[in-house]
């Protein structure tokens, strides 16, 4: 790990240049009264004031992680403490803050538009997903409509026609994973993850020559997901966009398109040729694509690695169907305890979406925090309050799905660990990405014996986490593991 000099702030205040704008001025805050020293990081238990690290002496290769290693980034920076103010990975723009305080973060992401934040996506970022996407427009009342005519995919009722297919999806691509020998689950996974975004989430019935293809494609368009307009990967996302819109305009022109599905409601609302349309279908694939796949393979590669796990969720699984029945559905999932556990103990470790960018539109000021002024960016960090959680705290790498079963942690779990953000931009798929986690952990403890090679680092990306080597992996089916 690269190292570096810490800085806590004194008494000094220090105002940065924002074209213009405004001036973010740190405020004057005093040494944590107590500290706790844990995996090499030094956790501020005093809440009282804000506590605010000085990064802006970061060396070059580790301002580089922002575009690269958001998670990694996040953590350096933050150094154990709530706030920290670190410079731009580039040669020019403003400084920003970093926001891990649990408290601070559900104040100012609960209502943005009232509390004076927009998007700040980076330019390369914004025109992949297109202007008027839901996470990229800065249009509140757009962004408002647009989040009523997503809703119904969350209800009960969506989730309870979603499962049964999704459980079947997944089965068929399981015995097909099976039969090759050895994958790479990362590759297998994002095309099953896109199989069930167009198919179930959309409700388009594309065929599996479709699916293979666009799920192909759009991860050329989700690795254009660079800083630069000269990264020649950018340039061809933006060319796999021109391919997507053309495919999702034919679907919502189709007559045959399903009324009451999430393309005929974005079209009857906005016209089978608005942007609109066609800016947030890429939306809804960028929201689970990668972030459901990093999930469900990094649930795969702790449950290899961890066979005691994998035999407790065995064992509930085969309760579970012996009460509920062989067909998931949302009692059977409910009954999942030790499954959403191990679920959620994953999403801890693997961090999908590290950070979210923000603008301030106007002056921040709440208590607990630094100034934030009109024009100064900051930056939402998932990852920074997770490993401060006190909960976590002395094995904060480790996979443990039993500490989501202590009554002990409850409260301070569901403050630090919320992958998927709340409040105004909070992710609307949540549930859609859990239930595939399920339903793959699910068929995996009732059909299959696994074995995958973890020995491999685990490399940060803008929308996930995803192993180095792809994580090859085998399975055997359990009748025939046991001749």
């Amino acid at each position: 790990m690269l190292l570096f000099r810490r800085k806590l702030l004194g008494s000094r205040c220090s105002q940065l240049s924002l074209r213009g704008l405004a001036t973010c001025a740190i405020r004057t805050v005093g040494l944590p009264a107590t500290l706790s020293t844990t995996m090499g990081l030094t956790v501020s238990t005093n809440m009282g004031v804000p506590d605010v690290h000085d990064a802006r002496d970061l060396p070059r290769e580790v301002l580089a992680l922002q575009a690269t290693s958001p998670a990694t980034f996040a953590v350096t920076a933050l150094d154990g403490h709530r706030f920290a103010w670190v410079k731009p990975a580039g040669p020019a723009g403003p400084e920003q803050l970093i926001v891990a305080d649990p408290a601070t973060l559900q104040s100012w992401m609960k209502d943005e538009w009232k509390i004076g934040s927009v998007t700040g996506w980076p330019d390369t970022i914004g025109q992949l997903l297109g202007p008027e996407a839901m996470a990229n427009t800065r249009s509140a009342e757009q962004h408002q409509r647009l989040r009523q005519l997503f809703s119904p995919m969350l209800r009960d009722d969506s989730m309870a026609r979603m499962l049964p297919k999704i459980q079947g999806s997944v089965q068929r691509y399981m015995r097909e994973w099976a039969a090759k020998g050895t994958v790479p689950a990362y590759t297998e996974t994002l095309t099953l993850v896109f199989d069930v975004l167009v198919n179930q989430a959309m409700q388009l019935d594309w065929p599996d020559a479709d699916i293979k293809k666009y799920a192909v494609l759009f991860e050329v368009w989700n690795q254009g997901f660079t800083p630069s307009t000269a990264d020649p990967r950018w340039a061809k996302g933006m060319e796999a966009r021109k391919e997507l819109v053309a495919r999702f305009r034919s679907a919502v022109s189709d007559p045959r398109l399903l009324p009451g599905s999430i393309p005929a409601t974005l079209r009857d609302e906005y016209g089978a040729e608005s942007d609109v349309v066609t800016d947030n279908l890429i939306m809804v694939l960028f929201a689970g694509f990668e972030t459901s796949t990093s999930l469900t393979v990094r649930l795969l590669y702790e449950l290899a690695k961890h066979p005691d796990a994998l035999q407790k969720l065995r064992a509930e699984q085969q309760a579970v169907a012996a009460k509920h029945g062989p067909t998931l559905g949302l009692k059977a999932l409910g009954a999942m305890t030790y499954t959403e556990a191990a679920i959620s103990e994953a999403l801890r470790l693997g961090q999908m979406v590290a950070n979210v960018p923000r603008v301030a539109t106007k002056a921040i000021e709440t208590p607990r925090a630094p100034p934030v002024p009109a024009g100064c960016p900051f930056s939402a960090s998932w990852a920074g309050q997770s490993v401060l959680d006190p909960a976590v705290q002395g094995s904060t790498t480790a996979f443990n799905p039993d500490r989501w079963l202590d009554k002990r942690n409850k409260a301070s779990l569901k403050l630090h660990q919320t992958p998927f953000g709340y409040g105004t931009h909070s992710c609307l798929g949540w549930r859609i990405a859990r239930a595939v986690a399920a339903a793959v952990a699910q068929e995996l403890a009732l059909a299959y014996e696994l074995s995958a090679e973890t020995d491999a680092a685990w490399d940060d990306f803008p929308t996930g986490s995803r192993p180095a080597n792809e994580l090859p992996l085998s399975l055997k089916p359990l009748a025939a593991s046991a001749q």
